[in-house]
């Protein structure tokens, strides 16, 4: 026991504090070859993190920015069966939408134009084609537009509904047209 006093005596001589409550440091510990405190550049870097996130986020189009959803565009479906005026297996629609109403051109697979004319509201409406006449007993031709499918940025891709007519026979059948590319 008294050794054990002697090596705490002189311990105390040499180290007058060893026995004494340590002291936090001052100064911040440091990253090594760096002159910033040490967790400085870990909080610097999550700011940054965070950051970035928050700016990848908002590169979606902003609410105020409008999101072009018209059928302004070139289109294009097939059908089982048409008026009697061309050959509508395949047709190609050109649109023009101002406002609600729509304007544009229809072209059947032979070649046949016809300008067509109609309205949309929301995501509904209709399309007329007026058939000549000389061509049999023929009424316009309607495309009553019933959905219009969107792709993730609010741009219609298509749209579809029912064709109603009479021209060689009655005319009821669904129809999708898609946008073509480069349009």
């Amino acid at each position: 026991m008294r050794f054990l006093r002697w090596v705490i005596s002189v311990a105390i001589r040499v180290r007058p504090n060893l026995l004494a409550k340590p002291r936090l440091r001052r100064t911040p510990l440091r990253v090594p070859l760096s002159r910033k405190p040490l967790g400085t550049r870990r909080f610097g870097s999550a700011i940054g993190l965070a950051l970035s996130l928050v700016l990848a986020g908002c590169h979606h189009q902003s609410p105020s920015e409008p999101i072009d959803t018209s059928l302004t565009g070139r289109w294009s479906t097939t059908l089982m069966r048409g008026p009697c005026a061309g050959d509508w297996s395949m047709i190609e629609l050109t649109l023009t939408q101002s406002g609600s109403t729509l304007s544009g051109e229809l072209v059947t697979r032979d070649g046949v134009h016809f300008p067509v004319s109609g309205n949309l509201t929301g995501d509904s409406g209709g399309i007329t084609v007026p058939v000549p006449v000389g061509t049999g007993e023929c009424e316009p031709v309607l495309f009553q537009i019933s959905s219009i499918g969107r792709d993730s940025g609010g741009h219609a891709v298509s749209f579809s509904g029912q064709i109603h007519g009479s021209c060689c026979g009655t005319l009821l059948e669904s129809f999708m047209f898609t946008r073509q590319a480069g349009a």
